[in-house]
């Protein structure tokens, strides 16, 4: 009677294992870091941005930084499913921007103007923007956009079309 081949099965199951594992690994870049972000047409005031939506974890993260410019009616908005704290920082981020954090409803409840890019404090580290409330939606313009518009903390942006 001849001996079983655990050799065989052992490479079976190994390689089994490693085509789950490759599966795996690939459905979870494709989720978050493949997806490019779509783009929504939002108005502020008297003026109409496209924005790119940033919802997954590769989204945020990279924002928009390595860019070298952004066209002036382009910029970033940040979706998050409730409100919170959100911190932002300028790490490799060559364009100085304005930041403006809105509340579930589209209420501006802080904004940071003209924030320098790469920008630190006196030891080196990162500086941290974020608002004194709690915020769902984050959006990112060329600097002095905030102004150009005359926004002002309280005023509404309409967000509706992300929803659809």
């Amino acid at each position: 009677m001849p001996k079983p081949s655990f050799k065989i099965k052992n490479k079976k199951k190994s390689i089994l294992i490693s085509l789950t594992l490759l599966t795996a690994l690939t459905s979870a870049y494709y989720f978050f870091f493949w997806t490019s972000p779509e783009k929504i047409k939002i108005k502020i005031k008297d003026k109409t941005y496209t924005l790119e939506i940033a919802r997954t974890i590769a989204q945020k993260t990279k924002g928009l930084s390595q860019r070298e410019s952004l066209c002036s009616d382009c910029g970033m908005i940040f979706t998050y499913s409730f409100e919170q704290r959100l911190p932002f920082w300028m790490k490799d981020t060559h364009i100085p921007l304005d930041i403006i954090w809105l509340a579930q409803n589209g209420r501006i409840i802080h904004m940071e103007k003209t924030v320098p890019p790469q920008s630190k404090d006196e030891n080196g580290r990162y500086l941290l923007y974020q608002p004194p409330e709690l915020a769902q939606y984050v959006i990112e313009l060329n600097a002095g956009q905030a102004d150009q518009r005359q926004l002002k903390k309280g005023d509404l942006i309409d967000l509706s079309s992300l929803q659809n």
